[in-house]
């Protein structure tokens, strides 16, 4: 009896869970991402880095400037690109400055996975925001 009072509830609730989930992500697409920096260094983001054992490659006699802008290239690139997300979230810890991130305009177009890569610093891969970004003096 239990057993299909628990199939019952399951069969009411699954299909209000999903209409809550695409009511959230409905209004999160209409609400604006901004880039929050202190996304970079929170314990959540220090987590990630930890959980997917980031290591990134660095030729030690080569030096960043932190006054002078920059290109970093991190592969793989990919629909749903681990590697750079995490290369986002640990190079401020390495290098202690952050930096702006191009990513294609479709993976801004999803609602979440938008407002996450905005979080932490991504923009638009096209040659206007690339060089708008360099010519403000950001990496």
């Amino acid at each position: 009896l239990s057993m299909l009072l628990l199939m019952g509830m399951l069969l009411v609730l699954a299909p209000l869970y999903g209409v809550l989930l695409l009511c959230f992500l409905l209004a999160l697409s209409l609400l604006p991402a901004h880039y929050w920096e202190r996304t970079l260094t929170s314990a959540v983001s220090e987590y990630i880095v930890r959980y997917f054992s980031f290591r990134g490659i660095w030729r030690q006699d080569y030096v960043l400037n932190a006054d002078r802008p920059h290109i970093l290239v991190a592969p793989p690139h990919g629909a749903f690109p681990f590697g750079n997300i995490c290369c986002m979230l640990a190079m401020p810890r390495l290098l202690r400055f952050s930096f702006k991130a191009l990513a294609a305009t479709a993976a801004l177009r999803v609602p979440f996975f938008r407002h996450m890569l905005t979080w932490i610093g991504c923009i638009e891969a096209s040659r206007e925001s690339a060089l708008e970004v360099l010519n403000a003096g950001h990496t």
